[in-house]
């Protein structure tokens, strides 16, 4: 257990040095901001474009465009930001050798997997709720309407997606050799389950469903309940992947 906490303390000190944990909660702070921003100024911005022979009409943006808008930037250019800021977790230690000196001295390979995934973890909890606070607070501000059935629990499914992602991150990298090994496995895992998602017979078991019907459960063209299936199998295929990246990590050469 000592050796868990020092090296997690060591994870959070490298993700401050490095400002990683700057850059993330940065980046995701203002997401939050723009997002309401964004689709509040949409009709004024799109009325101001001149279209010869066209009249644009622009409904009047409500507070689920603004969460719109705040799944959207957190499933593109969030999930690209994560990936970056994760992906390299494991695979720089290794090529640096640090983590090689490490092991040598008795520390166990199965405490650096779950020292790192505890620090990832809290990084992209605490990033995550910063974003979804900050939208949550300017949208209460800048819309009247902004009462909205299952936005927690919308909230939620996109959080345990990012978990599940961390896990598939952490599996790449042990699966790989080089620096950028992990963050192409990942990228081609996440893609094959997008193409996947296309099926609808298939949504339901396929954890990128999470990420993608967001808007449909506060429209309430989703229900909580179809997506019962889904958060149990994305619950467990995130412990079966942290498992396997230790059995993996114990296994592989270093």
């Amino acid at each position: 257990m000592k050796s868990y906490l020092a090296f997690t303390k060591k994870e959070f000190t490298e993700y401050i040095r490095t400002y990683k944990a700057l850059i993330l909660i940065s980046v995701f702070f203002v997401f939050g901001i723009i997002s309401p921003v964004a689709a509040k100024m949409m009709p004024k911005l799109m009325s101001g474009v001149p279209i010869e022979g066209i009249t644009i009409t622009i409904p009047n943006p409500t507070s689920i465009d603004a969460y719109s808008q705040f799944f959207k930037n957190m499933t593109q250019m969030g999930l690209i930001v994560m990936l970056l800021i994760f992906s390299g977790t494991l695979s720089q230690e290794l090529s640096r050798g640090t983590l090689i000196n490490m092991l040598s001295k008795g520390l166990r390979r199965r405490t650096v997997i779950l020292s790192k995934f505890t620090a990832s973890f809290t990084l992209w909890t605490v990033s995550y709720a910063v974003s979804a606070i900050t939208c949550y607070g300017y949208t209460i501000y800048l819309f009247k309407n902004s009462n909205i059935s299952n936005l927690f629990f919308s909230l939620f499914c996109l959080w345990l997606f990012g978990c599940f992602t961390l896990s598939v991150i952490f599996i790449s990298s042990t699966l790989t050799y080089g620096n950028f090994g992990g963050l192409i496995l990942t990228a081609v895992i996440l893609g094959v389950m997008l193409i996947l998602n296309v099926f609808p017979k298939l949504e339901k078991f396929n954890p990128i469903t999470l990420a993608s019907d967001n808007l449909g459960l506060l429209k309430g063209t989703v229900k909580t309940t179809d997506l019962s299936i889904t958060i149990w199998l994305t619950l467990v295929l995130t412990i079966i992947l942290l498992v396997s990246s230790i059995v993996a990590f114990n296994k592989k050469k270093l």
